[in-house]
């Protein structure tokens, strides 16, 4: 199963996304958290408390008060132990050809254009899905 956090204001992108993420047959545990500081504050106390942290956020580039950037930023300052295991991306309509490195900056591991679309959540799932420590992916011969 793959955990998501997806941080998205807009309602209407909020609803095609977790749609798509549905549609995409995938075993997926989504959380939707509507701005920056409500998605804090879900990894502050649900997964903090749970000692569980999502494997994939999503977050939107342009919110009210706390853009995608600062929520980078303010995700990187968490004393949280594996965060630096989940995958961070963010969600853009956006043509700035600066906005790449610039999230990259903040701690994001890539862009994904608006709208998303069913292939492009089915790879970022696969890639995403949590390795099994007890699988070898080099066998010994």
């Amino acid at each position: 199963m793959v955990k998501i956090l997806l941080v998205e204001d807009n309602e209407v992108d909020a609803f095609i996304a977790q749609k798509i993420i549905m549609m995409s047959g995938a075993d997926v545990r989504l959380e939707i958290a509507e701005d920056a500081a409500q998605a804090l504050k879900l990894l502050t106390n649900q997964y903090l408390d749970t000692h569980e942290l999502p494997d994939l956020i999503l977050v939107d580039q342009f919110m009210p008060r706390t853009d995608g950037l600062q929520f980078l930023d303010a995700f990187a300052a968490l004393d949280m132990p594996g965060k630096d295991k989940v995958v961070t991306l963010m969600l853009t309509s956006s043509i700035d050809p600066h906005l790449t490195a610039e999230a990259m900056r903040h701690g994001a591991h890539g862009l994904i254009p608006k709208p998303i679309s069913i292939p492009m959540i089915a790879e970022l799932i696969t890639r995403a899905l949590p390795s099994d420590p007890m699988v070898s992916k080099d066998p010994i011969s």
